[in-house]
């Protein structure tokens, strides 16, 4: 049998790719407290998913030229607005609904609204939101050392979030200890920032999620 699958957004992101220059950043990023804090607060109802957007939301707050899209020959916007695109794999295919104002939003607000978007999603139903700015594509729930993400025009970067694991850490005083690990690798548009400007985001992101209480 030969089955179908929707190609809408074949043509925006091969466009993506051909005409922005990616830069790509990687970090490990230590998750650990961020999971033990989710544990204990089952009553939220968090996802990782959802720590990451918050924590996303934080750093394009700190680092706006992120926040920003490459359009109209050589003219760069910057956006006030923070609404952080969430990539949903469909039956029809991949589509970005957005989190409206990430940055004015609690991180119990993240996780309701991130599971409306995707539970309409996933069913079909129409989401009207504002354009998003910044796109966070997850892997995690699939297995994956590390991956990454082609730019979700107009915007400026898209962040690629792999899995979680468990793995084995040399503390400071010698030690050695178990750390839940994860990699995180920003795509940027190297006509928007440069390199030291996506370490720099990527490094906020990373602080947010290892120093979490």
């Amino acid at each position: 049998t030969v089955g179908t699958r929707s190609a809408s957004a074949a043509p925006r992101l091969s466009t993506s790719w051909q005409s922005a220059p990616h830069i790509f950043v990687t970090v490990d990023v230590n998750m650990t407290n961020a999971l033990d804090w989710r544990k204990g607060q089952p009553e939220k109802k968090v996802s990782i998913n959802d720590l990451i957007i918050f924590a996303c939301a934080k750093a394009l707050k700190k680092y706006p030229e992120v926040n920003a899209s490459y359009q109209d020959e050589d003219t760069i916007y910057y956006w006030d607005d923070i609404n952080i695109g969430v990539a949903v794999s469909t039956e029809g295919g991949l589509i970005v609904p957005a989190i409206e104002d990430a940055d004015q939003l609690s991180i119990e607000e993240i996780g309701e609204r991130s599971r409306e978007i995707t539970e309409k999603s996933r069913a079909g139903k129409q989401i009207i939101s504002k354009p998003s700015r910044f796109t966070v594509s997850n892997l995690g729930m699939y297995n994956v050392d590390s991956f990454t993400a082609v730019i979700n025009p107009p915007e400026a970067a898209i962040l690629a979030v792999s899995t979680a694991r468990k793995t084995p850490m040399v503390t400071e005083d010698g030690k050695i200890e178990v750390r839940e690990m994860m990699k995180l690798t920003l795509s940027l548009d190297h006509r928007v920032g440069d390199g030291v400007l996506a370490a720099q985001f990527l490094n906020e992101i990373k602080a947010q999620l290892e120093d979490w209480k």
